[in-house]
């Protein structure tokens, strides 16, 4: 193997090779080049250096560097030049600094050159415009702020899990929610983290989701802040970063409000199957106390209720109002037990009632009933009935005495309630300071038959519920363990004025009175009713006979003063079709509704059927003769 030896011509053409090379590379390199000496001269800049001063390299080499840049770049540059000239090292900066009319963030990298005797005469300078980059970067910082406030604005919790299902990003919701702060819980494995009844649920959905790719959904509890149960929802979405790296995304929904709804919904359902039952019990029921009552009262009137007999009619008819009583409780769960309303003040109403159901008692009652209130839309006797259950659970909740604070306030209800119309109502509260009901016994309390006492029911609440539902109102409640239950009553309040009510008089009138319905005790016992109050009265058995009965009265110029018609007739034709054939034959005709049982809400608005009163059965001798004369007088 030979060296060739190079000859001065050589060196001579491997140096004139190597400076074009240098100046291939600083005419076309972006970066910006510049050689500065000791007396702050520029002794060379490159094409992409003068650009970005909009000028040429002629027009800048020879000239004064600070002559170029503005007072507070001059005073940066000249400094850190200064700095590599003293000490021989390279010094780097990154800088925001203008060049002509531009601002321009500039990667700088001074590097010092040295002369023969190892001294610096001049300082490189080498500069790259990342002003795009750090553009972005603070795009990056401002959007991930921006993120952050959004996260964090959110209600609903949310988790970030890497693969290894270590907490990687949490919000403040999920801070709250796990009840600590956000630097113990990031880096953490969940299962450091998480309650340990959540833990392990979390950490298998976490899995499948890692495995199958697809979204998890997984319902569970946790305890709330007040110590009660709540119902949540958490959805898993995995998400891959353009690096490849997943994430698992976390974000959890309270839905105890929807969870409650879907329990009243169903509690609905239940009662409604049941209300079938009970009202064709609470039918044929009041058909047989109508007889037992309106046979006492005729019994009364005619022997005077003296001596052992007027004491044992008496008896009867006591007996008699209590079985009215239950079947009334028992057509609250039906739709004959539709309610009759008509406005009414509630505040003498809740004291009656709570003065009623706690006399005789250690439990002292509050009242806070203010003047001003709203009258309700409501039927007297099944809101009292509603009340005085809920009161008797109060009660009975303190066996050892205690307080039961009872309150109503007006309130407007805003659109977009799950179970009420937008409105006016009035809320009555009532509070006590009994043992509380345990979470796991709360959802259940409003069902049929559920009861925790040993000589309960369990049908108080459930009517009082039935008969809120059925008022187009609300019934909610909240209790604590050892802090006591509130209950919370909406009921709508009446857009129409408050009337006096007359008082129930046993009544004498005179007239023709034609009485329809297909139990042969009614008819007997309604005539007898009126013949002894001085009416004259024929009976038929449907509404098909009462018609033609009707119809052939008017052509024999003898006419009906007042047809009572029931409603229902198996097999035939009842009060409704009845009253629109007698309309259709004299439509002043003077006609009174009478069920025991309607699954049509014909009691509670009588006149849009064309009926001109009605008689409720069970009825007594003195309201059906009052329901007669109110008629005979319209």
């Amino acid at each position: 193997m030979t060296t060739r030896k190079k000859t001065p011509c050589h060196a001579a053409k491997d140096a004139l090779s190597a400076e074009r090379l240098y100046k291939v590379l600083a005419d076309t390199t972006p970066e910006l080049i510049f050689i500065i000496d000791a007396d702050d001269r520029v002794l060379f800049v490159n094409p992409a250096a003068a650009r970005s001063m909009r000028k040429t390299p002629e027009q800048i080499i020879g000239g004064r560097r600070a002559d170029l840049f503005p007072p507070e770049t001059n005073a940066h540059q000249a400094a850190a030049l200064k700095q590599v000239l003293r000490t021989g090292e390279s010094f780097r900066s990154q800088r925001e600094m203008r060049i002509g009319e531009r601002s321009v963030w500039l990667d700088a990298i001074l590097v010092p050159l040295l002369d023969e005797d190892g001294k610096p005469y001049a300082v490189m300078g080498v500069s790259r415009d990342i002003t795009e980059m750090k553009l972005g970067a603070e795009q990056t910082r401002r959007a991930k702020d921006y993120l952050d406030t959004i996260i964090n604005a959110v209600p609903n919790p949310i988790f970030v899990k890497d693969v290894e299902h270590r907490i990687v990003l949490i919000n403040d919701a999920a801070c709250r929610l796990l009840g600590r702060p956000r630097e113990e819980l990031v880096g953490k494995l969940d299962t450091d983290a998480l309650p340990a009844e959540v833990a392990g649920l979390s950490r298998k959905s976490d899995e499948e989701l890692l495995r199958t790719g697809k979204e998890q959904l997984v319902e569970f509890e946790a305890k709330s802040e007040e110590g009660g149960r709540r119902s949540l929802l958490a959805r898993r979405t995995l998400y891959t970063e353009a690096s490849g790296t997943r994430r698992i995304i976390v974000v959890i929904n309270d839905i105890t409000g929807l969870r409650r709804m879907e329990d009243d919904l169903a509690r609905g359902q239940t009662l409604r199957s049941l209300s079938v039952f009970a009202g064709g019990i609470a039918h044929d029921f009041n058909n047989l106390l109508t007889a037992v009552i309106g046979n006492v009262n005729i019994a009364r009137a005619k022997t005077g209720g003296e001596g052992i007999l007027g004491e044992a009619l008496a008896d009867i008819e006591t007996a008699a109002h209590r079985a009215k009583d239950l079947a009334r409780q028992l057509l609250t769960f039906s739709k004959g037990g539709a309610p009759i309303t008509d406005a009414m003040r509630i505040d003498d109403l809740l004291r009656d009632t709570a003065n009623f159901a706690l006399r005789g008692t250690n439990v002292q009652l509050e009242a806070d009933l203010p003047e001003g209130l709203w009258p309700v839309e409501a039927d007297p006797s099944q809101i009292a009935q509603a009340l005085q259950n809920i009161l008797l659970n109060a009660r009975d909740a303190m066996p050892k005495g205690g307080r039961v604070r009872l309150s109503a306030e007006n309130v407007a209800i805003g659109g977009g309630h799950a179970l009420l119309r937008e409105g006016r109502y009035v809320r009555v509260i009532v509070e006590d300071s009994g043992m509380g009901i345990p979470p796991e016994v709360l959802p259940n309390i409003f069902d049929p038959y559920f009861t925790t006492k040993q000589q309960g029911s369990g049908l108080g609440l459930a009517i009082a519920y039935s008969v809120i539902r059925r008022h187009e109102g609300n019934i909610e409640v909240e209790s604590r363990p050892q802090k006591g239950t509130t209950f919370r009553v909406l009921l709508p309040a009446s857009e129409r004025k408050l009337q006096e009510r007359a008082t129930e008089q046993y009544r004498r009138g005179s007239g023709r009175i034609l009485i329809m319905d297909d139990e042969e005790v009614i008819l007997t016992t309604a005539a007898r009713i009126l013949a002894t109050c001085g009416y004259e009265t024929v009976c038929a058995k449907d509404g098909a006979e009462a018609v033609a009965r009707f119809s052939e009265a008017r052509k024999a110029g003898r006419p009906f003063h007042a047809v009572i018609l029931d409603l229902t007739v198996p097999g035939g034709v009842g009060g409704e079709e009845a009253v629109r054939r007698i309309l259709d034959i004299d439509p002043e005709a003077r006609v009174i509704a009478s069920t025991g049982y309607s699954e049509d809400a014909v009691l509670s608005d009588f006149k849009k059927y064309g009926f001109a009163g009605i008689a409720p059965k069970p009825y007594t001798m003195a309201a059906l003769s009052e329901a007669v004369a109110k008629t005979l007088k319209k």
